[in-house]
């Protein structure tokens, strides 16, 4: 940065001999922010050699007294090209400054935008009052992003639903089970093994359509974290009433448990399904039996003890407000799993065409 000092009146003797005692020059390290100052007016700046010269008019009555001086004071910056030539860091263009440092948060929230969209719009069976709170789903998606892996597969062929029943006859299990058992005739002929059929009814939040991010909600006790998923699964979800579609290959990721405060934030529908279906269905005894343990010894149960009376016979009915005080308390909670699409089985989508109608 140069400052250049210029007399104001360069005709006057007496300015132009002052100003050329206060020319000067100063040098701004680089870099600066600014580029170029508007000038500005500087008074009383005054070369302490003329101090002598106003004392001597002032000792004379008549003399007359001289004019306050005006200078204009100019600054010149150098620009950043300047400084850096040719090694301009990007920041200095605003859109590649940007693209830098804000792209991806930018691709982001597009991506959750058109999840959201596609989310609302596919058309499903699902008690939207039974669904997670926003906070809960896009927290946790954000761990995986909420982009849809790019299915090639012809849309006419790709979007042919199923039924139970078809899937069942062809490549074996019950219609039933989450993760049915594949019998050995049917393993032998095709080799598959990682069915994994997800009911929008009770997995609101599974994968909607081919390539979507979901999540998977399970039930457990106190310091039982999601497990590391073992495989990479087939998964298929209903839709509606008879209605499967396949999505894809999807490895499951653990995330998160719900905390206390997130569960007491779910609706209270939220709440009721969850702990109906604690009471009555075989994936939450383990629920049950830490209840019933705590009662009859006192303390929380061991793994061990816990292991044991899972396996057991015993029914371990509790009431629904012993469930409730169970997540309130901590003792239950709701762990979680990111559901992320890393591959299509064209051929197997294929065949569901193919013995579907088309």
């Amino acid at each position: 940065m140069e400052v250049r000092v210029n007399p104001a009146d360069p005709s006057d003797p007496q300015m132009v001999s002052e100003a050329s005692s206060v020319n000067s020059v100063v040098h701004a390290p680089h870099g600066s922010p600014l580029k170029r100052i508007k000038k500005e007016e500087v008074d009383d700046l005054r070369p302490l050699a003329s101090m002598k010269f106003e004392e001597d008019v002032r000792a004379e009555p008549h003399a007359p007294v001289p004019k306050r001086r005006r200078v204009n004071v100019e600054v010149v910056v150098p620009t950043r090209r300047q400084v850096y030539g040719e090694e301009l860091p990007a920041f200095e263009d605003a859109s590649s400054f940007i693209a830098r440092h804000f792209g991806d948060i930018v691709k982001k929230e597009e991506e959750k935008f058109q999840y959201n969209i596609l989310h609302d719009h596919i058309e499903a069976k699902v008690k939207k009052e039974e669904v997670m709170s926003d906070d809960v789903v896009h927290r946790r998606l954000a761990l995986i992003g909420h982009a849809t892996y790019n299915v090639r597969l012809d849309p006419v062929i790709r979007d042919v639903t199923t039924t139970r029943l078809f899937t069942s006859s062809k490549w074996g299990g019950n219609t039933q089970e989450t993760f049915p058992f594949i019998g050995k005739p049917f393993l032998d002929r095709h080799g598959l093994d990682d069915f994994m059929y997800l009911n929008l009814l009770y997995n609101p939040h599974a994968p909607r359509w081919p390539g979507a991010p979901g999540l998977f909600f399970g039930s457990s006790v106190r310091g039982a974290d999601a497990d590391e998923w073992p495989k990479i699964q087939r998964t298929i979800v209903r839709l509606k009433t008879n209605v499967w579609l396949y999505v894809g290959q999807y490895k499951c990721t653990p995330a998160p448990s719900l905390t206390s405060d997130e569960w007491r934030a779910q609706a209270p529908r939220v709440q009721q399904t969850w702990v109906s279906k604690i009471m009555t269905q075989g994936w939450g005894k383990i629920i049950r039996a830490n209840i019933i343990l705590q009662r009859r010894l006192q303390r929380d149960p061991t793994l061990q003890e816990l292991h044991d009376a899972v396996q057991s016979n015993e029914a371990f009915s509790v009431s629904a407000d012993a469930i409730y005080q169970a997540f309130e308390e901590g003792h239950a909670v709701l762990r979680s799993w990111c559901m992320k699409c890393t591959g299509y089985d064209e051929n197997f989508q294929r065949e569901i065409a193919a013995g579907n109608g088309q």
